[in-house]
């Protein structure tokens, strides 16, 4: 087959490191590699995939700096200057999501959707992680709730009642329980819940954490209609029972949210290993199923068997 040839451009400096080798077949000869690591000359054709490659990696980078603090919608940040009581939200007790001491419920103030919490004490939080994915405190006040909603077995004790940085929340496992409900295959959702997830543990693994629970993980939706998020709820009070390594934790998630996806083989094998950089292995995995090139021709026919070699 002829070779596409088209305009030539001058390779710089360091494009040679920053691009990845990435063969197109083995029908072709070395000199047709994306990655030259001598000055010369290039076709368009022949760098573009490299291109979109070190383009994500700048952007996952600029994305990581620009997320680094938890966020408080400014439409929950005004409650903090009302004057709040119990009956100033429509409740759903259906939604009740038991951590720790606390009972976290879906709610409404007006039409804008909050989450609340409620227990008998002030919650404390540990803050091991400081970034958006943590669950925060936008607010607190104590109030007296319905018999239903009570911490203790008397309606007329008093309760704290926090308001926290989201508008809905449901635990991870009942999230993964009705995507698979709705979904046959492995959408971007999910994907992007995978990277949220293992990078939240690699934040973990940053902060010196080797051991965690699946228990604190929770799943997000911080503005209408937004894709969800995964986050954790770091009460101090948290007891884990039952602790993974990071590794383990995240090989859970993998079988609660693709259990018959294809790349959940090629990614437990990686994790299994339970070294130090398999976290960041696996965001690579992910990262170039989501976003990477699917025009190389090695890659199309066989996409998790190629990311796996």
């Amino acid at each position: 087959m002829p070779r596409l040839t088209s305009m030539q451009y001058y390779g710089s400096e360091t494009e040679s490191e920053i691009y990845p080798a990435i063969q197109f077949g083995d029908d072709f000869g070395a000199e047709d590699s994306i990655r030259n690591t001598q000055l010369g000359r290039k076709s368009l054709e022949e760098s573009y995939d490299a291109v979109v490659i070190a383009n994500h990696e700048a952007l996952t980078k600029l994305l990581d700096q620009a997320t680094c603090d938890p966020k408080i919608p400014k439409e929950l940040l005004a409650l903090k200057a009302k004057n709040l009581e119990w009956s100033s939200f429509r409740v759903d007790p259906t939604s009740r999501l038991r951590k720790s001491g606390c009972a976290f419920y879906n709610a409404k103030w007006y039409e804008v959707p909050v989450v609340l919490s409620v227990s008998g004490k002030r919650v404390e939080l540990n803050n091991v992680l400081n970034n958006h994915f943590t669950l925060t405190k936008v607010t607190e006040f104590v109030t007296r709730v319905g018999k239903e909603y009570a911490p203790g077995d008397s309606e007329n004790e008093d309760a704290y009642v926090t308001l926290w940085n989201a508008h809905r929340v449901e635990s991870i496992e009942s999230y993964c329980k009705e995507y698979n409900a709705k979904y046959v295959d492995v959408t971007k959702e999910a994907g992007l819940i995978l990277v949220e997830t293992v990078n939240l543990l690699m934040g973990l693994q940053a902060s010196d954490v080797d051991r965690y629970s699946l228990k604190p993980f929770i799943v997000t939706r911080n503005s209408f209609g937004a894709d969800p998020t995964v986050a954790v709820v770091q009460l101090r009070d948290y007891n884990f029972q039952e602790e993974d390594t990071l590794c383990e934790i995240m090989l859970k998630v993998l079988r609660l949210l693709a259990p018959t996806w294809e790349m959940t083989v090629c990614l437990s094998q990686v994790l299994r290993q339970g070294k130090a950089n398999s976290l960041s292995k696996c965001k690579a995995l992910l990262e170039f199923w989501l976003w990477g090139p699917t025009g190389v021709t090695a890659v199309t026919p066989d996409r998790p068997l190629s990311l796996k070699r």
